[in-house]
């Protein structure tokens, strides 16, 4: 097993990515993607940190999210970070690399907190900075969408990616802003 990297913390809880089955200590809670199988494995150690992990079952799939607190009312495009960031999205791509190669589907969008009116807002799957097939459209005040019917075929090592684009001024943003697609090895 060899490990490529802690991508995430919050709270103390890792996500991990690696080649071939975890062995090595973590927090209880943290995930680990094995990037040879797309498998995935959950920490189980008892007394919050150890090396006892359980597989969260195979067949390749994952997921991708990105978030956000928002993606303010102007026109200007903004990009999801991975994970979540409370703070505005930023108007330059954050992107997630995709460390195996994979078909991207099932693009989920959710607005925790609803904005004012009806006002669309794009999400898009952006593949190293190209715009893909895979797409939805939330009103500002509705609490989220999907994509249920595009899949994107991705190279390893591509940069993924989720822009937010807005036709016109929005009365206001909404917030807690999360996207997630998935990820299936092939």
């Amino acid at each position: 097993m060899r490990l490529y990297v802690d991508i995430l913390t919050v709270d103390g809880i890792s996500v991990y990515a690696g080649d071939g089955a975890p062995a090595f200590t973590a927090t209880r809670g943290s995930i680990y993607s094995d990037r040879l199988t797309g498998d995935l494995w959950r920490n189980t150690s008892a007394g919050g940190i150890g090396t006892t992990w359980v597989s969260l079952g195979s067949g390749g799939s994952s997921s991708l999210t990105f978030g956000n607190g928002q993606v303010g009312t102007s026109t200007t495009p903004r990009y999801l970070e991975p994970g979540f960031n409370p703070e505005l999205a930023p108007i330059s791509e954050t992107a997630e690399v995709v460390e195996f190669a994979c078909i991207v589907d099932r693009l989920y969008v959710r607005h925790n907190d609803v904005g004012a009116a009806a006002e669309p807002i794009v999400y898009t799957l952006m593949i190293d900075g190209v715009a893909t097939t895979l797409t939805c459209t939330v009103n500002a005040n509705a609490s989220g969408g999907s994509d249920l019917t595009h899949a994107v075929v991705v190279p390893a090592g591509s940069r993924a990616s989720i822009r937010a684009t807005k036709a016109g001024v929005l009365t206001a943003s909404p917030t807690r802003i999360v996207a997630s697609v998935r990820v299936t090895a092939t």
